[in-house]
Formats: structure tokens, C-alpha cells, sequence
């Protein structure tokens, strides 16, 4: 759901929510789509640090889980270039 609201709003208040949304997710299951989620929030809402942290972890995540992290690796190309 709150990946859905990165893709189709820039409301800022929508965004925080589904940001407060996705961060709860992280704390009830760590996982690498929740916070690859968190981390393309983070940079929509312009907060870099954050969403290098969260791109940072999530990236690692998917080495250990063999999941496909191409898209959070061009994630984090996106928030090192700007």
C-alpha cells in the first residue's frame, strides 16, 4: 500500500503517512521490501540521509535473502547523483 502512494501522489501529507506506515512494517518484520519502500520515501519527501540508510540496509538484506535489488541499487545511485 504505502509503495503505491510513493508511485502515484506527491502529497507530502499522504506521504509521510505511508512513510509512518512503512516504518511500522520494518519494526514488526524487517525485511528488504519494507525498507526498500521506506528508502524511496525518504528521497521523495527529500531526506537523503535517511533514504541512503535505508537503501544501505535494505541492499544488504538482499544479498542475504537472494532477493532482486536492482531496482534499490538504482535507488541508490538516484540518491548518491543528486
Amino acid at each position: 500500500m504505502a509503495l503505491l502512494f510513493h508511485e502515484k501522489t506527491d502529497d507530502k501529507t499522504l506521504l509521510l503517512k505511508a512513510l509512518t506506515w512503512s516504518l511500522r512494517a520494518t519494526e514488526l518484520k524487517d525485511t528488504y521490501s519494507f525498507n526498500d519502500t521506506v528508502a524511496a520515501l525518504y528521497l521523495k519527501l527529500g531526506n537523503k540521509p535517511k533514504a541512503r540508510e535505508y537503501a544501505q540496509k535494505a541492499l544488504k538484506q538482499a544479498r542475504v535473502s537472494g532477493a532482486n535489488a536492482t531496482d534499490t541499487a538504482a535507488l541508490l545511485k538516484k540518491i548518491e547523483g543528486d
